[in-house]
């Protein structure tokens, strides 16, 4: 950022003064960009400052961008795969109580009003079954296999 020494030799004023002035242009302008990467914190404010670092960058933001990709990704699953959990665990539970109602009908006399108390329990253990098979996290079935939306 200096400016060079004028020569001594048979040179126009115009051309000297047109000198001068190109060089306070390119010190004008080396000044401004300094001050452009201390202000931003940034040493690349164009990709055509440094190509290869804006390559090196680009590449990193690529490789910044999948990684929080699959944060979100590993997120949602381990959120959905406790939903799904917790569903299961709800059926543990029905199933025990119909083996536990299965197991205090058999082998004990029972009349109509008894086995009738019983199915209607047990239908009602079947549909908790069915609103847990049709359970959804956000708007994802969790147990329909591959068509998740019906």
């Amino acid at each position: 950022m200096s400016i060079p020494p004028i020569q001594s030799m048979r040179v126009s004023n115009s051309m000297r003064v047109q000198m001068l002035l190109e060089q306070m242009r390119t010190n004008t302008l080396g000044l401004f960009n300094q001050q452009q990467q201390l202000a931003t914190g940034s040493r690349l404010l164009a990709l055509s400052d440094d190509p290869a670092a804006a390559s090196r960058s680009l590449d990193l933001n690529a490789v910044l961008n999948r990684q929080k990709q699959f944060q979100r990704n590993t997120q949602f699953a381990d959120a959905m795969i406790s939903a799904a959990d917790s569903s299961l665990t709800g059926v543990r539970d029905l199933l025990n109580q119909a083996a536990s109602i299965a197991s205090r009908n058999v082998g004990v006399p029972t009349d109509d009003d008894q086995r009738a108390a019983a199915a209607a329990v047990v239908d009602g253990l079947i549909s908790q079954m069915i609103a847990i098979g049709n359970s959804q996290y956000g708007s994802i079935y969790l147990f329909a296999g591959q068509m998740c939306d019906q």
